[in-house]
């Protein structure tokens, strides 16, 4: 997978550049422990979410999909627990959502309407870095930025016990 190595070294190095120009003009980049704008609760994943699907849209697309409702409470937290961007995304759409990307859709029940959706590259694992954010909407409401989109991957990998990516 020669192409996708070498788009995920350049993705990289540009989420880099950007931190560390922030850094360099005297901007710290994101802290997703608390330093930048929380989830609104009217923007928190509903308590009635009891299924979690999670898609890909890559070479090789697959859908998982999660029944058990403390596994999906604890996922939906972690989600919580993100920051909301406070302006536009710093790179370029390209750039920031792939493809490859990565869905998590909350519904209440298995087949039923999505509840919550965060969609964003699959394979972020730079939870700060400055262009790699997460398009997340609850309910039909205005979509909004996340900064964090490697942390809800990662925690919910260690959540469910498997690799998503």
């Amino acid at each position: 997978m020669p192409g996708r190595t070498s788009r995920l070294v350049a993705i990289c190095i540009v989420c880099c550049l950007v931190v560390f120009a922030g850094v360099a003009l005297g901007h710290a980049p994101p802290n997703p422990g608390g330093s930048v704008t929380p989830i609104p609760a009217t923007y928190r994943v509903p308590r009635s979410a009891r299924v979690l699907e999670i898609s890909r849209d890559s070479s090789k697309p697959r859908l998982i999909v999660v029944t058990d409702a403390a596994e999906v409470s604890r996922i939906a937290r972690v989600l919580d627990g993100l920051s909301v961007h406070p302006t536009h995304p710093l790179c370029s759409e390209g750039v920031n959502f792939g493809p490859p990307t990565i869905s998590f859709a909350f519904l209440a029940a298995t087949g039923g309407r999505v509840l919550a959706r965060t969609t964003g590259l699959d394979y972020t694992k730079i939870p700060v870095a400055g262009c790699i954010l997460t398009r997340y909407s609850v309910r039909g409401k205005k979509q909004i930025f996340l900064i964090g989109g490697g942390l809800l991957i990662e925690k919910a990998e260690k959540i469910l016990g498997r690799k998503l990516t």
